[in-house]
């Protein structure tokens, strides 16, 4: 076993050895070989550790910004949208017709009214960030004894970044969880993904500052706390899994102007009035009738109650094609109103 680890912390320092900038060179006596090549690699993996917990600092700054000022437009949103399910599905009761789910008819309605903010959850999209969660055993066998986050920098980014949470989003009565919220709520599950993995980050960048101190003991004393097998272990180990995570570096920038992007739509977003969401809830609705069902158009109530909304006109009599032109005009402002501007 000695002689195949041994064997194997050459292998990894040969390939340390073809990253850029390394130094691969025979050391002076008590020193040993790849030692400057180790110290080379320990330093590239805490200056990007480094730079990454500054991201994930900005990230998660950016991300409480946005999921706070969500949380307070949904609010908004909820109250308008109760006032106006109300009046709807009494007018419905009224004129002795069956009432749509609720979930699903705010489905389509956020879809109309909210669609670029659906649009901007999407981009915040963050696989890599889950991706980046797991340690493997090895690792974690390095963090059990005095080199656990060992320097100062390392546990003081560890705990600066690793602290910020991002609370759920609050819930009420009127909050029917639609899909469309649904995608929404995305958001916060990738932010609460990354603010998993900073403390992680925090305790790559200890272990790699403390890399740099037992290579540097064993280049100017011949010795350190652990010996030169076990550095070399802990130097492959760091590599390794800093080459995993490649794709959480590619990523992270565009997702920091995602989460940016979409916290501005959300302060920005205007919710509609009482009056106006009530109009798009009875589109929706009429968008879901069909040639059998469309009759309902021409009750009484329903069709003064519309025409005094200015979604139908004034007929003096509604026939069979005005009821499909209705919902036809429905299901048109629907679909238009879903795609987000270009």
């Amino acid at each position: 076993m000695g002689l195949q680890r041994t064997v194997g912390n050459r292998a990894v320092l040969g390939a340390i050895a073809e990253q850029p900038h390394a130094v691969q060179r025979d050391g002076a006596p008590g020193v040993p070989i790849g030692a400057e090549t180790a110290l080379d690699r320990a330093q590239q993996i805490r200056a990007a550790a480094t730079v990454r917990l500054g991201k994930v600092a900005a990230f998660n700054s950016r991300a409480d910004a946005a999921i706070g000022a969500y949380r307070s437009m949904r609010t908004g949103y909820a109250s308008s949208w109760g006032a106006a399910w109300d009046r709807h599905s009494s007018k419905l009761a009224e004129g002795n017709a069956e009432a749509a789910s609720q979930n699903f008819i705010e489905g389509i309605v956020v879809g109309t009214a909210a669609a670029v903010l659906i649009t901007a959850a999407a981009a915040v999209a963050f696989p890599a960030a889950a991706a980046a969660a797991p340690f493997t055993a090895l690792w974690w066998a390095f963090n059990v004894g005095s080199n656990t986050v060992s320097s100062v920098a390392g546990s003081t980014a560890s705990g600066a970044v690793g602290r910020p949470s991002v609370p759920a989003a609050s819930g009420g009565s009127r909050d029917a969880e639609a899909d469309a919220w649904q995608r929404i709520a995305e958001v916060e599950r990738v932010a609460r993904a990354v603010v998993a993995v900073a403390p992680k980050f925090g305790l790559e960048l200890g272990n790699a500052e403390y890399c740099i101190a037992q290579v540097r003991s064993h280049i100017d004393q011949g010795s350190g706390d652990m010996s030169w097998d076990q550095t070399l272990d802990m130097v492959s180990t760091l590599t390794n899994w800093e080459a995993g995570l490649t794709a959480f570096d590619a990523e992270i920038d565009a997702r920091i102007d995602a989460i940016g992007r979409f916290g501005q739509l959300a302060t920005e977003f205007h919710v509609p009035s009482v009056s106006d969401l009530e109009k798009e809830i009875w589109r929706s609705w009429m968008s879901t009738l069909d040639n059998s069902s469309d009759e309902v158009l021409d009750q009484d109530v329903i069709q003064k109650y519309l025409v005094r909304l200015g979604l139908i006109p004034d007929y003096f009599y509604m026939t069979d094609d005005d009821q499909h032109r209705a919902v036809a005009e429905a299901r048109a402002h629907v679909s238009q109103a879903s795609r987000p501007p270009d």
